[in-house]
């Protein structure tokens, strides 16, 4: 019944066919599901293909038109991308970073803490193509470093383990595994990062038909940080 229905919804939806979008890894894990959600329940009929990987590959890969849209992480510490001849639209403004601790930590069930408090402190950066995160900015030069890692389930996995504190981006709060606590950090040069949906100029109804499902979801997650 489920699958007649579905294909019924799909003979009335006027978005069918495939569309093909890069994801970098961040924005997989909460970001673009929930706006694909949204987009399979207004538009069944759209089949959506994911590409991973880092954002200079999915720009050649948009730019060659071998993807319809990729998402791109902006702001301070950040490299410059060149978007020349794409349509940027932002769907998550001034997201914050996060600091994430294991739940025994010392820091465990602050709301903010002071820069002053993580002096001495070892932290959990990332590897990999893309810039990663790294130390809290301001800390950069004293900081001791106790692993680098690729994905973020290593990550979480020694944060919660108590080897180390490390940062977030703030779209990825909803996917904090039990056994990590999150704290704001109390510093005025605080980075802040935007995510963009990017398509060449001439984006299909899909293309922009997902662009407004990850302006929604980005709403509603900046929105549910305030909470």
């Amino acid at each position: 019944v489920d699958t007649a229905a579905g294909e019924l919804a799909g003979l009335r939806d006027r978005l069918e066919g495939r569309l093909a979008i890069g994801v970098f890894p961040t924005a997989l894990a909460v970001l673009v599901p929930r706006a694909l959600a949204r987009l399979r329940a207004a538009h069944p009929a759209l089949d959506v293909q994911i590409r991973e990987g880092g954002t200079p590959t999915q720009l050649r890969r948009l730019r060659v038109g071998r993807i319809e849209l990729a998402t791109v992480a902006v702001g301070d510490g950040l490299e410059a991308y060149d978007l020349d001849g794409l349509d940027a639209t932002a769907v998550v403004r001034h997201g914050r970073l996060l600091l994430a601790v294991g739940e025994h930590h010392r820091l465990a069930g602050r709301g903010s803490v002071d820069l002053a408090d993580l002096e001495g402190e070892t932290w959990v950066v990332g590897r990999g193509e893309d810039p990663q995160f790294g130390v809290w900015p301001e800390l950069a030069q004293t900081a001791q470093i106790g692993f680098a890692v690729r994905d973020w389930p290593s990550r979480f996995g020694l944060v919660a383990a108590g080897l180390g504190i490390a940062i977030i981006p703030g779209i990825l709060r909803d996917a904090v595994p039990p056994g990590i606590a999150l704290a704001t950090v109390d510093d005025r040069a605080q980075t802040r990062r935007d995510v963009l949906a990017v398509t060449r100029p001439d984006p299909s109804p899909g293309a922009r038909a997902l662009v407004d499902a990850l302006r929604e979801e980005g709403a509603a997650l900046a929105a549910r940080s305030k909470d």
